[in-house]
């Protein structure tokens, strides 16, 4: 028997925008104060991407998060050199970020931690930000 082919039709469909609300996060009190939406839970995200370690908490899959540990006891050029690549990855990794662009990573004020300038293209507009990473603990 000759498996046969039933052509079907093509129907147009409209990609409808999704939106981004989630609970606003209070980051200095540790609380959860509303919702945000748009541009604002964007930029939440990537703050909460970059302060969360990838595999240390079963409630995330393994794609979110930046793998900081791997850098531990690793000369600090190496780190500075490669952490660039790897937060980009763990940015792109959420769909409303298009690319990561003008990563700068320094000395930060503690000895344990960089400091991160970063320039996100997302579907929302260009968001530019900066953020101490710590790479203990």
């Amino acid at each position: 028997m000759i498996p046969t082919w039933i052509k079907t039709e093509q129907i147009a469909t409209k990609v409808v925008k999704q939106p981004s609300k989630t609970y606003h996060l209070d980051l200095q009190r540790g609380r959860i104060v509303g919702f945000v939406d748009g541009y604002e839970a964007i930029k939440q995200a990537i703050i909460k991407i970059m302060l969360t370690e990838k595999y240390a908490y079963v409630i995330y899959d393994h794609y979110y998060g930046v793998g900081l540990e791997q850098y531990i006891g690793k000369d600090i050029s190496f780190v500075v050199a490669d952490l660039g690549s790897t937060i980009e990855n763990a940015l792109l990794y959420d769909n409303r970020i298009l690319a990561v662009n003008d990563i700068e990573i320094t000395r930060g004020s503690n000895i344990d931690g960089l400091r991160v300038k970063y320039s996100v293209e997302t579907v929302d507009g260009v968001l530019s930000g900066e953020q101490e990473v710590k790479m203990i603990g």
